[in-house]
């Protein structure tokens, strides 16, 4: 975490983009920006706490999407060398508050700060598999269906179309766009579907070994159930 002023923003990688066009350093995967949504809720709820004082969604999330250029902060070195997942505060609504606001901020945000200490510590004790579902829809076009998946906490989805197994090699599982959730598959009625889940800790569903040789994966048929 670093911590700036001012203005009450919350957010992460990707800090830089160029113009023209505004075209940001990689975005991460859904998953990994299901974990920084999910673990920003957590530090944000800290520091509202102190005294009622809320970040705005619209102050929250990537750098490069609610604020400017931060190309060289140390975020996205952390994240993008190392792996690591780390925020930017920027604290406050004064680069030079008085005294007593001054405090005030200090405390909240330190509840954030601990808050922080928290989540990794979570992650680090984290040894729960996490679980999936495939939802499938009617589509527009005929003969194909919509498919989505959904899973009990941030996790990568790999999955396959072709009844083979599921490995890392697969195919990613990825995001509609910004703030939008994972995106719909059309898929002809009928496509067998195998696929896991993994959390950013490395659990992966099911304890399946996506080697190549296990065969406990998720499995499902992209067909409308009636109702």
């Amino acid at each position: 975490m670093n911590l700036h002023s001012s203005g009450n923003y919350f957010m992460w990688s990707p800090g830089a983009y160029a113009l023209p066009g505004r075209v940001s350093a990689p975005r991460p995967t859904l998953a990994q920006e299901s974990a920084f949504w999910g673990a920003s809720a957590r530090i944000l709820a800290a520091i509202k706490r102190h005294r009622n004082m809320a970040v705005t969604p619209a102050r929250t999330g990537p750098i490069s999407d609610v604020l400017y250029s931060a190309a060289g902060n140390s975020g996205d070195l952390l994240w993008y060398k190392y792996g690591i997942y780390a925020w930017n505060f920027e604290v406050g609504t004064s680069f030079q508050p008085e005294w007593d606001e001054a405090h005030a901020e200090t405390l909240e945000f330190a509840n954030g700060l601990v808050e922080l200490m928290r989540v990794a510590r979570d992650f680090a004790k984290d040894r729960t598999r996490p679980r999936s579902t495939l939802a499938v829809a009617p589509s527009a076009t005929p003969g194909m269906v919509d498919v989505t998946f959904s899973t009990s906490e941030p996790s990568a989805v790999f999955y396959t179309l072709d009844r083979a197994a599921p490995t890392y090699a697969s195919t990613l599982y990825g995001s509609a766009g910004i703030r939008e959730g994972g995106e719909t598959l059309t898929v002809p009625a009928g496509t067998r579907i195998h696929w896991f889940s993994v959390d950013s800790a490395g659990n992966v569903e099911n304890d399946y070994r996506p080697d190549g040789d296990g065969r406990n994966y998720r499995k499902g048929t992209a067909v409308l159930r009636a109702r």
